[in-house]
């Protein structure tokens, strides 16, 4: 069921596994550094690096811990040695540079904002729930101006992190449009991407890429929309918004 949406105001995208390619990265990254290590690579250290990732980047979303920290703990974990802080911030930068040598954005990012930008005219941003001085040295990897966003929000600039709804009414303050269904997200977390801008008041879209890693969170409703590619936006956003079930 559907309803005559407003006009689209503006659209906001996750960065990364939205508009860049982190996870092929971050796969080469682990391996070709623990290679180099002489340490095991390979599809089991790779798993253990992302749910490291997960656990340690949730604690310091949730403030136990600063963005230093959680890498630390996370390299300590990963190699079973309880390195000094000044040690294992050094192997995570060696890591962090093998990983972006292979950022990439994805194939479809550059057409999708195109649209937005020559087709539908409107203010595009970014939230994302990284420090913005990491992810702007990401998006000068990719070669991607941040000039092209009339918005780049890190966690550092929010007020709270995603799926806090100020993350959200943040960006659209940034904007300069009202928070509601004519503003569209697109991220690539069901819940804490499409489902809380929603909840926000946003048009939330999940960006459900077929070869992305199964998403942690649950699968949001099904009245969510979801799109495989963003090839596959400009034609959702000629549509009105569904309307949840009661």
């Amino acid at each position: 069921m559907s309803h005559p949406g407003p006009a689209v105001s503006a659209v906001l995208f996750d960065l990364d596994r939205t508009l860049i390619d982190l996870e092929r990265a971050t796969r080469f990254g682990i391996d070709a550094y623990l290679a180099a290590l002489g340490r095991p690579a390979g599809p089991e250290a790779y798993a253990e690096w992302k749910r490291l990732e997960r656990v340690h980047i949730q604690r310091y979303l949730d403030g136990e811990v600063t963005v230093e920290g959680q890498r630390r703990d996370r390299v300590r974990e990963m190699t079973g040695i309880q390195y000094s802080d000044a040690e294992a911030d050094d192997w995570f930068a060696a890591y962090r540079e093998c990983m972006e040598t292979q950022l990439r954005l994805f194939d479809d990012t550059l057409a999708a904002l195109d649209h937005l930008d020559s087709v539908l005219g409107v203010p595009v941003g970014v939230i994302t729930n990284m420090e913005t001085g990491y992810q702007l040295r990401k998006m000068a990897a990719v070669g991607l101006p941040v000039e092209r966003f009339a918005c780049f929000l890190g966690i550092d600039r929010l007020p709270a992190a995603k799926p806090h709804p100020d993350a959200f009414r943040r960006a659209c303050a940034a904007l300069g449009v009202v928070p509601g269904r004519s503003v569209v997200y697109v991220g690539d977390e069901p819940q804490i991407d499409a489902f809380a801008a929603h909840q926000a008041g946003l048009r939330g879209v999940w960006l459900d890429r077929p070869d992305a890693l199964p998403p942690v969170d649950p699968a949001p409703p099904g009245w969510i929309e979801r799109i495989t590619g963003l090839a596959e936006l400009p034609d959702l956003l000629t549509r009105s918004a569904p309307v949840p079930a009661a």
